[in-house]
């Protein structure tokens, strides 16, 4: 890699005292990766790993890219009233993958500080991120993926001729549609990896962001005070992934899609035994959205004698969560939810608050978790027991302390989750088998109930 920046003192605004500043340069990489499994892992599940779903086998390859990029920022006022300072920013990437091709990204945003305690920012960008080695090179394995019913079995009880012959279609004889056994514990067969004749495109996000930064000065006790609020819109197109299981189901069954059928294998009529499955290689979705607000705020406070106290809170609300696998499926959301599609639960309001005190060689913190309440996916509500199609507002709370003896030895003793607080509780069928573990989801919600910790920090 090799850049070059500095200010271009010929190019400067008559209303701005700094002249544009410039950053440029140019970058090449190789990146190579594999995955070496064991023969244990290499073979069938029923082998030696059972209950594992599916097979690992060894993953290896590479790519390189060209970068070139360049990043600038203009000074636009300064000095002026009700504009402190108002600056231009602008940024752009272009680069060039050997197996994915090239794509350009850039930013644009504006700085305004009418006030020396008031900033506005505003940004829009555009991102992207092409595929990696694993979503690249996979092989084609045999695995299982998440669904809930299978409209050619027995479950279904009002198959018409149009859906009979669908699932003929799709390797039923006419006896074995509406009498094979339905999905069995909420899976079924799928293949799965990655199809170097197509492979997946970079997928690009375009984001916007807005926002305020407040930092007061109120004098007194009050030693430090900054306050902010954002809002943002993320929006990803050509999504890295892979279709749900459920969805390929719908799109044949309901939809009538003869792509989406295609991707449909039938051992005996069902999809449960082995050589059944669907297609879910590697490709690229429609789109992934995520807009909200955040509002952050902290206040320092001097004690006198009793030390120094500072109380700082950072609240997240979802104004939108959703997605897209194509035109022909239908919008996935999961603000709010949780299940087979949108996996673990994404609460529309999050929010964590620590409150800090200091004196001299000790310290002490309370921190205080909020995960708002959510339910499961509206489509699953009839195949899910009552009691698991809802989860409460969780509160956690975790308390720490410490004492620095010398600049060479500290420790720290925390206790975490002081309540006790149990997981909820939702049976295995209610999310996906990677977001449920154990009836629960163990990567949102504390599994291990309170936790004590103690460390020590010796520098030599």
């Amino acid at each position: 890699s090799a850049s070059v920046s500095g200010p271009i003192e010929a190019i400067k605004l008559p209303s701005a005292s700094n002249p544009l500043s410039v950053s440029l340069g140019a970058e090449y990489r190789e990146e190579k990766g594999s995955t070496t499994p064991d023969e244990c892992l290499k073979l069938a599940p029923a082998s030696c790993l059972g209950g594992a779903g599916g097979n690992t086998l060894p993953i290896a390859g590479g790519y390189n890219v060209k970068d070139f990029f360049g990043e600038a920022i203009l000074p636009l006022i300064d000095g002026a009233t009700f504009a402190q300072s108002v600056d231009l920013e602008l940024g752009f990437r272009s680069s060039d993958y050997n197996i994915t091709g090239s794509d350009e990204t850039w930013k644009a945003g504006l700085s305004w500080r009418p006030l020396d305690s008031v900033l506005v920012r505003f940004m829009k960008q555009r991102a992207a991120r092409a595929p990696n080695i694993g979503e690249l090179f996979a092989p084609l394995t045999a695995s299982l993926d998440n669904a809930t019913k299978d409209p050619c079995s027995i479950a279904n009880k009002s198959i018409d001729a149009t859906l009979r012959s669908r699932c003929v279609a799709t390797g039923m004889s006419t006896a074995q549609v509406g009498t094979v056994e339905d999905i069995v514990a909420g899976q079924i067969n799928t293949f799965s990896g990655s199809d170097l004749s197509r492979p997946p495109k970079p997928e690009k996000a375009d984001t916007t962001t807005f926002g305020v930064v407040w930092t007061p000065s109120f004098g007194g006790s009050i030693t430090r005070a900054v306050f902010s609020a954002d809002y943002y819109d993320i929006d990803i197109k050509k999504v890295i992934g892979t279709f749900g299981a459920q969805e390929v189901l719908d799109q044949c069954y309901v939809s009538g899609l003869a792509d989406q059928c295609a991707r449909i294998k039938r051992v005996g009529g069902t999809l449960t035994l082995p050589g059944s499955g669907v297609e879910l290689y590697t490709t690229n979705l429609s789109y992934l959205r995520a807009e909200g607000v955040e509002v952050a705020a902290t206040l320092g406070f001097g004690l006198g004698n009793a030390g120094n106290l500072t109380v700082q809170a950072n609240i997240n609300n979802y104004l939108t969560k959703e997605s897209l696998s194509s035109s022909f499926a239908d919008v996935i959301d999961c603000k709010g939810y949780y299940g087979t599609q949108c996996g673990n639960p994404l609460p529309k309001i999050r929010w964590t608050q620590r409150t800090s005190w200091d004196k001299g060689p000790f310290g002490a913190s309370m921190l205080w978790r909020h995960l708002g309440k959510a339910a499961i996916e509206p489509g699953q509500v009839p195949d899910t027991f009552a009691q698991f199609q809802k989860i409460k507002a969780y509160d956690y709370f975790d308390l720490s302390a410490s004492y620095k003896y010398n600049d060479h030895f500290s420790v720290q003793a925390s206790v975490y989750n002081i309540t006790d607080e149990d997981p909820p509780v939702v049976g295995n069928e209610a999310g996906t088998t990677s977001a449920n573990s154990g009836n629960t989801f163990p990567s949102v919600y504390d599994t291990l109930g309170r936790v004590y910790a103690i460390g020590f920090n010796v520098k030599f």
